[in-house]
């Protein structure tokens, strides 16, 4: 069993239909289920042509606890996790395009996903790592400049080793908002120090084939593609959404 955990809070669960739905026709509904943490039920069921989805109730923390919570969403079903083969974290923005994102899915050990805005040669300088020592997320100089900077839309594999990353990863977190810190860039920043500095396991890094943005040029066919937000819900919808 694949288990795929969405996030759809406030009007962000508008979102999570059209991903839920573009798996249909890809994969066998005995093996993938959804697990989708939201405070928005209703919206999102009326709109679902899948089976098994499984909702988990969390309140509208606001900016940035939205997205950094996730870490405790993911662990409040643990049991759930340890009883699938592969767990995987997608943005509700995300739409599945080719079968060869489902055949990763399937076999993979753990995958990780390449930025598409900080992968040319101009950029190595300004990928956004943590760049404070004391926050548990801080990135050498070094490794700013010659790792993958890794987007935090989709990651995941084996069931195992996904609950081990996540737990740190909110120990991480939590040290860090204790002490009065946000880090640069929430949770993938916590993603990006994991990889760097503590992944012993064996990973695949995909390119950005596999959450091509909407609208961008491609010579090659995407894998899943990420919507355009600006588009889904109108100009100005970061700063709509923020403070909610």
């Amino acid at each position: 069993m694949i288990s795929i955990l969405l996030i759809g809070i406030g009007r962000y669960s508008e979102l999570i239909p059209g991903l839920i739905n573009s798996f249909n026709g890809k994969i066998s509904r005995n093996e993938i289920q959804f697990l989708v943490f939201t405070n928005q039920k209703k919206i999102i069921t009326k709109k679902v042509d899948i089976g098994n989805v499984e909702y988990f109730y969390f309140k509208d923390s606001g900016w940035p606890l939205n997205t950094l919570l996730r870490f405790e969403m993911f662990n409040s079903v643990r049991n759930k996790l340890e009883a699938s083969e592969k767990v995987y974290f997608m943005n509700a923005n995300l739409r599945v395009i080719d079968d060869d994102f489902i055949d990763k899915l399937k076999n993979a050990n753990f995958l990780f996903l390449k930025h598409p805005g900080f992968s040319g040669l101009r950029f190595w300088l300004s990928k956004p790592y943590d760049k404070n020592p004391l926050s548990s997320c801080f990135v050498d100089f070094f490794r700013r400049i010659f790792s993958d900077y890794i987007q935090g839309c989709f990651y995941g594999g084996d069931s195992r080793l996904f609950i081990k990353i996540n737990e740190t990863l909110l120990i991480n977190f939590y040290n860090d908002w204790s002490a009065g810190y946000v880090s640069r860039v929430h949770d993938e920043s916590y993603l990006n120090h994991y990889r760097i500095y503590l992944m012993d396991d064996k990973y695949e890094i995909l390119s950005s084939l596999y959450a091509f943005p909407e609208g961008w040029f491609s010579l090659f066919k995407p894998k899943c593609i990420s919507i355009d937000k600006s588009k889904f819900f109108g100009e100005g919808w970061f700063s709509n959404f923020k403070d909610t």
